[in-house]
């Protein structure tokens, strides 16, 4: 059962379609988990929808609609079958499953230390780095606090931090106030989607010697 979910101003930001595509994600991946967050945006879309047929309408050009649907035909996405295999059909949710467009074995891993592991995903936003984080059952990740907004996304096994625990579709959203040191629950492997705007910043007495080294 989901415990921790999307904030409801995030859920009115990606309603309306203002949110930015990398927290977007994060919002997409735990709506394909969450039937309560999903009920909540139908609501919030309600609403828009309602306020939108309260508003005047605008009279439009006659070649308004031509023009619309020639767009729509240049832009229209292509689509390609997705062949994951069995344990990545499990961990990707289907709007990360076609953002990633492939098994978790085919990703680049990167070692981060000795039982972490980075997958950077591609993202349109240089602000905004989007990853999949793989931490060996039991493993602390390091002391860090955060330069700007880290979006955590649980797929895999599970984390605790901070007397809390997360779980498979649960959300941790922090921010430049909190310092934590996450540890993987000790049942398997934890897979989560990370979405930060700034590179994180170690706190630990020696580790944050490493933060000039950081890359976002």
């Amino acid at each position: 059962m989901i415990r921790h979910h999307i904030a409801h101003d995030l859920l009115v930001d990606y309603a309306s379609g203002s949110l930015p595509e990398a927290p977007s994600l994060v919002v997409a991946t735990h709506l394909a988990c969450c039937a309560s967050c999903r009920e909540d945006v139908r609501r919030i879309e309600d609403i828009g929808g309602a306020l939108l047929e309260s508003v005047g309408t605008a009279s439009l050009g006659p070649d308004a609609l031509a023009a619309a649907l020639d767009r729509l035909d240049k832009h229209e996405p292509e689509t390609t079958e997705l062949r994951l295999d069995e344990e990545s059909r499990k961990v990707l949710p289907g709007p990360l499953a076609r953002h990633v467009h492939r098994n978790l074995g085919d990703l680049r891993w990167r070692r981060l230390g000795p039982c972490i592991e980075e997958a950077v995903l591609a993202s349109a936003s240089p602000i905004f780095k989007t990853a999949l984080l793989r931490v060996a059952a039991g493993a602390a990740m390091p002391a860090h606090t955060h330069g700007g907004h880290e979006y955590t996304l649980v797929l895999k096994g599970g984390i605790r931090d901070g007397g809390a625990e997360y779980r498979h579709g649960d959300v941790m959203s922090l921010d430049d106030t909190h310092e934590h040191k996450p540890v993987a629950t000790e049942d398997e492997e934890c897979i989560c989607l990370v979405v930060l705007d700034a590179p994180v910043r170690l706190t630990g007495r020696f580790a944050r010697l490493l933060n000039p080294f950081i890359k976002h």
